[in-house]
């Protein structure tokens, strides 16, 4: 079951989802698949199903759910970011004459474009290109457009997303520190106060005591 069949998955439900990932991302989206790395992406689904559940507005979701949910939330972006390209190339003046139509017949004339309508997640590797031949009397012209991989694109954005969630972590981590530190030297100060405080009294009992005898 998707996030799109019977229960949909809400806004919220959706936006708590791909923040749970992003937060886990570096771990997630990583393309090795050596045993240690498939035992961390399971602990780390893990946590999203524990985290997610625990919510009491959210609808039960069993982990397989929430793992579809991700890969179409991924698909969608891919899609978005691919027609977005896709009206660059054919609006664009610099690859389409301005003063021509496209007609049917002429539409041959346009050959080797590659767009691609779907990335596979598992792939990083791969450029993708569409290269468009121009031909309009005597001149001819090759226009070369490169278009990096989508799923890289996606890619560097949930990097970016986890490395500014770790590095929140590791300043909250830092400050939970540095108060636990400001503390123990609080306490520590309180102490030393306390045992000058004792050891002035006993001084003066002891001041007092003499100057009696003396008196005496």
């Amino acid at each position: 079951m998707d996030c799109y069949k019977k229960k949909r998955f809400s806004a919220e439900e959706i936006n708590f989802l791909t923040s749970q990932v992003l937060k886990r991302a570096i771990v997630l989206e990583n393309k090795e698949s050596d045993a240690l790395t498939n035992s961390k992406k399971k602990r780390a689904w893990k946590e999203i199903f524990t985290e997610f559940n625990s919510i009491g507005e959210h609808s039960y979701r069993t982990l397989p759910q929430l793992k579809k949910c991700w890969d179409n939330i991924k698909s969608k972006r891919k899609k978005a970011l691919v027609e977005q390209r896709r009206r660059v190339v054919f609006e664009d003046h610099k690859y389409l004459p301005k003063e021509e139509h496209v007609l049917p017949d002429q539409i041959p004339l346009f050959t080797n474009i590659e767009i691609p309508t779907s990335v596979d997640s598992n792939n990083t590797g791969n450029d993708y290109s569409c290269i468009l031949d121009e031909s309009s009397g005597k001149m001819k012209r090759k226009t070369i457009c490169e278009d990096a991989s989508i799923d890289l694109e996606l890619q560097a954005k949930l990097k970016r997303q986890a490395m500014l969630s770790k590095h929140e972590e590791d300043l909250h981590k830092i400050r939970k520190e540095e108060l636990y530190i400001r503390k123990k030297i609080a306490q520590e100060d309180l102490k030393r106060s306390q045992m000058e405080t004792i050891f002035a009294q006993k001084k003066m009992e002891l001041e007092l005591a003499l100057l009696k005898k003396q008196m005496e």
